[in-house]
């Protein structure tokens, strides 16, 4: 189970809105929740805790969720370092609950969010002021930045509550780039963000052309292979699988002839599925 905690307008619920829509305008509009939220995808579910200190102290949510919990995401306002001492209460509060109610240590994902704001601070300098020396000894943990602006960090976000940062997934969309002479090569699975990339140079522009191809997939239904060329010359190719949930392998911007791309985009997606997806799955 993947847990987000934080206070309220740390960015909870827009992280959500967005990982569901990729609207941006539909997640800068979120309230404020007094419940439990949940993200679920296929079978990747994520609970999300309100924020609002009276609610965030019940402890009878912890004891509820808190045995099965395998991640969580611990997500702070890096804009708003007037409540860093609050948050550094809360993350005292979790650990002890965490030490009470988790039957094993959970790996933690530290998320300075908000980046996007001219006075965000990076997630190492807000975990200085947040964390302990000891937590890093204590529990695994992840710093990322996020933004909603950026997808890249919400796909890295994706990328790390699954865990595949940890599963060598990287590796093999690396390699697959670079025998195919790509700008670009990813997979997604199930999700409308890539949970692995590898880019030669950051471009948030290919991202949001690939999601949007996503997106357009999702509403033709099981299409097995798309090839196509941009209007600036680059040429796009993606291998779908449909088992129960919908997977997208591929490269943009090759240089190689098409058929060797083609037999290095089937041969990843075999490893993917053969060697590498039962285990992103049921780390979750």
């Amino acid at each position: 189970m993947l847990v987000f905690l934080g206070l309220d307008n740390a960015g909870k619920t827009s992280i959500k809105v967005y990982l569901e829509t990729l609207n941006i305008e539909k997640a800068k509009q979120t309230k404020i929740s007094d419940k439990v939220e949940v993200y679920q995808r296929g079978a990747m579910r994520v609970e999300i805790f309100p924020g609002q200190r009276v609610l965030r102290e019940n402890e009878k949510l912890y004891e509820v969720f808190f045995p099965f919990v395998r991640r969580i995401a611990f997500i702070v306002d890096a804009a708003d370092s007037q409540r860093f001492n609050e948050a550094k209460e809360y993350w005292n509060f979790v650990k002890k609950m965490i030490e009470k109610y988790c039957r094993e240590k959970p790996e933690i994902l530290f998320v300075a969010h908000k980046q996007d704001i001219p006075n965000a601070v990076p997630a190492d300098v807000v975990a200085e002021k947040i964390l302990s020396k000891e937590d890093f000894k204590n529990y695994r943990i992840l710093l990322l930045n996020t933004s909603i602006y950026d997808p890249i960090s919400m796909s890295l976000l994706l990328k790390a509550l699954h865990g595949a940062h940890r599963l060598g997934i990287d590796k093999i969309v690396e390699v697959l780039r670079e025998r195919t002479g790509a700008d670009v090569a990813f997979i997604y699975d199930n999700h409308l963000l890539p949970i692995a990339i590898s880019m030669k140079h950051k471009d948030e522009k290919v991202v949001n052309r690939l999601t949007d191809i996503v997106i357009s997939l999702e509403r033709l239904g099981e299409l097995k292979v798309l090839y196509g060329t941009y209007a600036d010359g680059k040429d796009i190719l993606l291998l779908s699988e449909y088992a129960k949930e919908r997977i997208l392998i591929g490269v943009y911007g090759f240089t190689v002839n098409l058929k060797e791309v083609l037999i290095h985009c089937k041969a990843t997606q075999k490893h993917y599925l053969e060697e590498m997806r039962k285990r992103l799955w049921s780390s979750l």
